[in-house]
């Protein structure tokens, strides 16, 4: 693998009867010098680190106006910070419990 410049890991997810839970891969590029030292168990947990903050920056940003709000005063800038990352944990603790509820909306 030294004649490219890249490392390109494939995830698949499996059940215990070693069936495909994805119909669709993953796939992870590493490139550096030192991209052979990685297992890919660091690979992905790095990927899965990341991806977190990622959500973080894009969902707070698109939803919660994170990066378009404005004001010369330092104070509501705080209390605007404080209200958003609030919302954001809310949401983000509510996910769990919203999977176990079971409501017909019909």
């Amino acid at each position: 693998m030294e004649n490219y410049p890249f490392l390109l890991v494939k995830n698949t997810v499996f059940d215990k009867d070693d069936n495909e839970v994805c119909s669709y891969p993953q796939w992870l590029i590493v490139v550096g010098e030192q991209r052979e030292e990685l297992t890919p168990k660091e690979i992905y947990g790095s990927y899965d680190s990341r991806s977190g903050l990622e959500h973080f920056f894009r969902f707070g940003k698109q939803k919660l106006l994170m990066s378009s709000y404005q004001t010369p005063d330092m104070f509501r800038e705080g209390e605007w910070w404080r209200m958003t990352h609030l919302a954001l944990w809310s949401s983000f603790s509510e996910r769990t419990s919203s999977k176990t509820l079971e409501t017909s909306f019909s």
